[in-house]
């Protein structure tokens, strides 16, 4: 069970109150009282953000703003999002986020992903609370939080961030695990989203079969609490079942890249992914991700040509092709059947 820890007293997350968060949130709730610079470190979906936001709320800046910005979007205009140009009311739509953030918390989503100008300056305002726009000085007071999911030492070694940021980030640091390195947790986690999507669409999902966690325990998680959510999500919504079932994936084909398929050899539920992206980072070509897909149809009906094309909406020919192109046709399961 989770124990609630005597110095935090506001509202923990869900995906936080497991036995396996525990060490975390007991630094989390000293990080909360401090006012020094922070950095949250984690893969995505893993919730960093939540966390920031719960460290937040149980500080002394609760009551004053919680602003969020994403680094990696809009990367020519961020210096202008965080520092500039305009000095405006903190409520004005003008004004830029540290200006919107006084007095309360900044939290840097993506931190690795800021120029290095941007660095630089985010730097002066955590070490002085100064920021300078227009050749004037403004004072902030502003409690920085910064996330990554990146290793900021190899990117201070390839030149790419700046080495006197991290000393200042280092200070205080809160690694979130991923997924799959607390899978003794997926019990609760499980539970709260079960009840939360019984609840959304109105189906009275009650639990789930031990063979349907044994699924979830056998995955990876590469996309974490998202993947995870997301599979579950649609599982209440396709199940008829007041238990949740390895069927009930398989109905509910994919989520966030994850489904479920049988596998010629046990028959049993295999949870398996369809990676978006490249080790970095970068999407995959399209002739990469159309070769998994069809070898996946291929396996999942069992070679039966005529299934696979009317699953995958392309001619009998088409699909022929595009397996002598991919070099499928020896790879795929059993001789091909056109039933």
């Amino acid at each position: 069970m989770f124990t609630q820890h005597s110095n935090w007293t506001a509202p923990i997350p869900r995906a936080f109150q497991t036995p396996g968060m525990q060490y975390l949130m007991r630094k989390a709730a000293r990080a909360s009282r401090s006012g020094l610079a922070l950095l949250i470190e984690g893969e995505d979906s893993t919730g960093k953000k939540t966390l920031a936001h719960a460290i937040h709320n149980n500080g002394p800046r609760k009551n004053k703003a919680f602003i969020e910005v994403d680094c990696s979007q809009a990367r020519d205009t961020i210096d202008d999002v965080l520092f500039g140009p305009t000095q405006a009311p903190a409520k004005s739509q003008s004004a830029n986020k540290i200006s919107a953030a006084n007095g309360g918390t900044l939290f840097l989503e993506h931190v690795d992903a800021l120029p290095a100008d941007s660095q630089r300056k985010l730097l002066h305002l955590i070490e002085t609370g100064e920021v300078e726009q227009k050749r004037r000085t403004y004072k902030y007071d502003v409690r920085v939080i910064t996330a990554s999911g990146a290793n900021l030492q190899e990117l201070v070694q390839k030149g790419i961030f700046l080495e006197e940021l991290l000393y200042r980030l280092n200070i205080m640091i809160l690694s979130v695990p991923p997924l799959r390195e607390r899978k003794d947790d997926l019990p609760v986690l499980i539970g709260d989203f079960l009840q939360r999507f019984s609840e959304q669409f109105h189906k009275p999902v009650t639990g789930i079969t031990p063979q349907a966690v044994d699924v979830l325990r056998r995955h990876t998680w590469p996309g974490n609490l998202e993947e995870l959510k997301t599979v579950l999500q649609e599982a209440v919504r396709f199940t008829e079942n007041d238990e949740i079932t390895p069927e009930d994936f398989a109905l509910a084909a994919f989520g966030e890249g994850a489904f479920v398929r049988e596998t010629r050899d046990s028959r049993s539920a295999v949870l398996s992914s369809l990676d978006l992206f490249d080790h970095l980072g970068e999407l995959r070509p399209l002739e990469d991700l159309e070769a998994e897909i069809i070898r996946f149809a291929l396996e999942h009906y069992d070679s039966r040509i005529s299934e696979v094309s009317r699953r995958l909406g392309i001619g009998r020919s088409t699909l022929y092709r595009k397996m002598k192109e991919h070099g499928l046709e020896e790879s795929s399961p059993g001789a091909f059947r056109n039933p």
